[in-house]
């Protein structure tokens, strides 16, 4: 059920694309046109995981983690993606978010960027945690501040919803790529995009206990 949201044909990967795009423009005219007080919220949230460094970087190096096992990978990791996301929304919910949170899931990013760049397809032993973690963090990333109980849940909502849209996206648009290309070098290329993620991740971390510039 989980793969047959992602299209094996070039027709469908079009139409799931403009899908995509139009999603991604609906804020402004939400924004202009709020029938509904607090929708603006979901629309900020739903972007959220890709406007913040840290939860972006995560969900780049989780999605070529989990799309270099498709489809497996993915079906496994998926709903502990989603488990990890509700834990971390109630750590946040009970006791907001830690102080080094960012440079935590930018360590949780190179890590998983290593995992993908020293493997082929992840052994489920390191792939599972790391996607639990990396859900965690999201869910932290997606508590938003504290406001009326109704826009926070439209926030909330809006977040949970762009992580795993994104993730989808990610993890199936690794696979497609791989199987489009079906050249032996693709899987190296994959393998030096996660070393790369893993590095930014890594040299992000690193920034966050860096001294201020005078």
């Amino acid at each position: 059920m989980v793969l047959a949201f992602w299209p094996a044909r070039p027709e469908r990967g079009r139409a799931a694309g403009a899908t995509l795009a139009a999603l991604l423009l609906l804020p402004e005219a939400a924004h202009a046109h709020s029938a509904l007080p607090g929708i603006e919220g979901f629309y900020r949230g739903l972007l959220h995981p890709l406007a913040t460094p840290s939860t972006l970087v995560a969900l780049l190096a989780l999605g070529v983690l989990l799309g270099r096992g498709w489809p497996r990978a993915f079906v496994l990791g998926w709903p502990v993606f989603a488990a990890g996301l509700a834990a971390g929304l109630g750590l946040a919910a009970a006791r907001g978010v830690p102080e080094f949170f960012d440079p935590a899931l930018f360590a949780l990013a190179a890590a998983a960027g290593a995992v993908a760049a020293l493997f082929a397809a992840g052994p489920l032993a390191l792939v599972l945690p790391l996607t639990a973690a990396i859900g965690v963090g999201q869910g932290i990333a997606a508590w938003p501040e504290p406001g009326p109980a109704r826009d926070v849940a439209f926030t909330v909502s809006g977040s949970v919803l762009g992580a795993n849209l994104a993730l989808l996206y990610l993890a199936a648009g690794v696979d497609w790529v791989s199987g489009k290309l079906d050249a032996p070098w693709i899987g190296i290329a994959f393998r030096v995009l996660a070393a790369w993620i893993a590095a930014l991740a890594m040299l992000m971390a690193a920034l966050a206990f860096a001294p201020p510039v005078s």
